[in-house]
């Protein structure tokens, strides 16, 4: 029997309660019940191609999901990951909870309205709209196989300062109160002050102060009309210079945070009016097509559609705990491409932080939620290692799925590539792994279960010996024998589990479970 609509998990359970729930059985394993906990504490899992990973595991854990009636956030990278949501819904009662945000839907999510309107502590701050461009920029890199953020000293460099080009040009449109969106970055980005420009703005502003002071000569006051009329004019030209001076006036308007706004007009306009302008053309022309390249994919197609304009509440992340809505979100890369990088891999760094601000332990009866990922190497970000460290704090059951750990390395790129990985996986402490013909994933699966005493048969002409030797519980090629599923298997889909801390009835660290294709629901 299912929970019926709506029904929690654990009626009034508190977080330490629902962290002890059950979530199902291993097949063929009634004895080794996995949790909640477990599932918070991040779940990995391998597979090659062809070898059952989606069929078995994951459609079986989907099924636990479903049939848990929490809600959660699936992302899209093949075309046909929304059809199978969408029938296993339908089997288990929860269709009506699905929430499918395509460019059909007419649903809306603003990234940077989402930031800014949000009123929670550290809502609208100009380091976390960066932050959320320069996330951004990491996918774009993920995705063109450049790497996250970049590690080594020449990189470092140009992030620093495409990251502080940012910063200023978010701190100069709040400070002149216009709206911060993509197009509007983008014009004051390419309408930046040169020095000639810069010199003639700046008499301006001079001979604009100098005619005020003198107003008493009746001269003075024609003189004024006419810088004034240059002054529109220059300024109806670049809006960079026209946002500049909106937020000097708006600063003089001595608000309650005057003295806050003071610094930060003070370091835009030092770098808008001396900084930018002096850089070298190389070095000006590398940060405006870090940016511009940003800026691009959200000035058409689906981006500008979907998630430049306003915020539909179905498509909030707060709805998936509140309310146990699975919010889908069907831009399959393989359909498109960067532009359904960007929409997910953004829209799960906002779903991360949105659950990192919840405190379930403050709420009356706390629900727990998923965050399911099949091709997971497209969507990575070097901030899920620190997201993962406190999933469990914020009840978040994180599931990424991979052909090989290989993807992750080739995808995070360039300096210290695989311990950033590495990194990652440590902190998904269930791993299971699928047949897989890469030597390096089956490597490291053999490595993750460990070595342990085991018997060894010597034969030579004299006759046989037993001894012991340390050595892998699973050797390496035992990965790649596990069965696959469909016909010649008999529709039999073969695994192999490890959970850090945990060991199971059969007194050793792992198990094999077999998962059936076929499997009803």
């Amino acid at each position: 029997m299912f929970r019926s609509k709506r029904q929690p998990i654990l009626p009034k359970s508190k977080y330490y309660d629902v962290l002890n729930q059950v979530v199902g059985y291993f097949p063929g394993y009634p004895e080794d019940p996995l949790i909640v906990e477990d599932l918070c504490r991040g779940a990995f899992a391998s597979g090659g191609t062809g070898s059952g990973k989606s069929s078995g595991f994951a459609r079986w854990l989907i099924l636990l999901f479903l049939k848990m009636n929490i809600g959660g956030l699936v992302l899209c990278a093949k075309p046909d990951e929304r059809k199978v949501w969408e029938e296993l819904a339908e089997k288990t009662g929860r269709s009506d909870d699905l929430v499918i945000l395509d460019e059909k839907s007419g649903l809306e999510f603003n990234f940077l309205e989402y930031e800014m309107s949000r009123k929670s502590r550290g809502g609208g701050e100009v380091s976390t709209i960066t932050n959320l461009l320069m996330i951004a920029q990491d996918l774009y890199n993920n995705f063109s196989a450049g790497g996250g953020s970049g590690g080594d000293q020449e990189g470092g460099f140009w992030i620093r300062g495409l990251r502080r080009l940012i910063n200023r040009l978010v701190s100069l449109l709040r400070l002149a109160g216009e709206p911060i969106t993509i197009e509007n970055l983008r014009e004051a980005l390419v309408s930046a002050l040169t020095p000639d420009k810069v010199r003639f703005f700046e008499e301006l502003l001079q001979e604009q102060r100098a005619a005020r002071l003198d107003l008493d000569n009746p001269n003075t006051l024609e003189k004024l009309k006419i810088i004034n009329r240059k002054m529109d004019q220059f300024l109806a030209q670049n809006y960079c210079a026209n946002c500049l001076v909106k937020a000097n006036q708006n600063l003089n308007s001595h608000s309650s945070s005057y003295a806050k706004d003071k610094r930060s007009f003070h370091l835009v306009y030092t770098y808008f009016t001396k900084e930018y302008p002096n850089l070298s053309p190389k070095t000006q022309s590398t940060f405006n097509e870090f940016f511009l390249g940003i800026a691009e994919v959200f000035l058409e197609g689906i981006l500008r559609e979907t998630f430049s304009k306003g915020i539909s509440s179905e498509v909030r992340p707060e709805r998936t705990y509140q309310e146990g809505k699975i919010i889908i979100l069907d831009f399959s890369v393989k359909e498109y491409l960067l532009a359904g990088v960007f929409a997910q891999g953004l829209y799960k760094y906002m779903f991360q932080q949105a659950l990192e601000r919840r405190r379930p332990k403050e709420e009356e009866n706390p629900q727990p939620v998923f965050l399911f990922v099949d091709e997971s190497q497209l969507f990575m970000l070097e901030t899920d290692a620190t997201f993962q460290t406190t999933a469990r704090s914020s009840l978040v059951m994180t599931v990424y799925l991979t052909q090989s750990i290989n993807n992750y390395y080739f995808t995070i790129g360039g300096h210290a590539a695989e311990a950033k990985a590495k990194s990652l996986l440590s902190n998904l402490a269930l791993k299971v792994f699928h047949a897989n013909s890469c030597f390096d994933t089956n490597e490291f699966a053999s490595q993750v279960i460990g070595k342990d005493y085991r018997n060894s048969h010597t034969i030579s002409e004299s006759g046989g010996s037993f001894s012991k030797e340390f050595q892998y519980q699973i050797l390496p090629k035992e990965f790649s024998m596990l069965r696959t599923g469909g016909w010649r298997n008999d529709f039999l889909v073969d695994a192999i589990v490890n959970l850090t801390g945990r060991v199971w009835s059969t007194k050793e660290n792992f198990l094999k479970p077999t998962f059936k294709q076929n499997n009803k629901v």
